[in-house]
């Protein structure tokens, strides 16, 4: 059991919760802490009416957890490619609610106390994704994406990139946006 920010997880997975799966600001993070971000994160989103969720965050670490929180939480994450005014005003009419950076956007309560988050495995069919394209050659379009077609991505990376890379840890340095396909394939999906 990890107990941070009030919030006490209870270890699910086979991995040891002392992996380290992430630094931010210099502070290790490990899969313990990202299980309770997670549950901080799913607690917040469950309480909101509504299935789509907007989420945009600078932090690829924050928004890791945010997304898998949101999936915990059962509902299907719109994620603009950017903050500019009329991102914003589409976001209006298709999303229930704003998380992370977004203005008005939902965020766990740092000193909320909950029991602990009933972990589920996620469901490939249900769990959804709706990333907007940059609109560079128009207007920007929703593509939908199920978990299914995401896992089937990650695995085709790490069939082509995994035997390569072989086994050390690794610093993942990313030039693409996790707000963008490749980058959240890339970047925090795989």
């Amino acid at each position: 059991m990890v107990e941070q920010q009030g919030l006490a997880c209870v270890m699910t997975r086979q991995q040891a919760g002392g992996d380290v799966v992430a630094w931010v600001g210099g502070q290790a993070r490990t899969r313990a802490h990202f299980l309770c971000d997670v549950a901080a994160w799913a607690w917040a989103l469950q309480r909101q009416e509504g299935p789509r969720v907007a989420l945009f965050a600078h932090d690829a670490y924050r928004f890791a957890a945010a997304l898998m929180g949101a999936w915990q939480a059962g509902k299907t994450v719109l994620l603009p490619g950017d903050m500019q005014p009329q991102t914003l005003s589409r976001l209006e009419a298709v999303a229930d609610c704003n998380a992370g950076d977004l203005p008005q956007g939902v965020r766990p309560d740092p000193g909320a106390a909950h029991a602990p988050w009933p972990f589920v495995a996620l469901d490939l069919q249900r769990c959804r994704l709706v990333v907007q394209t940059s609109g560079s050659s128009g207007e920007p379009l929703d593509v939908e994406k199920r978990l299914a077609q995401l896992d089937a991505e990650v695995q085709t990376l790490e069939a082509s990139f995994g035997p390569v890379l072989g086994q050390a840890p690794l610093t993942i340095h990313s030039t693409v946006s996790h707000q963008h396909i490749y980058g959240l394939l890339f970047q925090v999906l795989w």
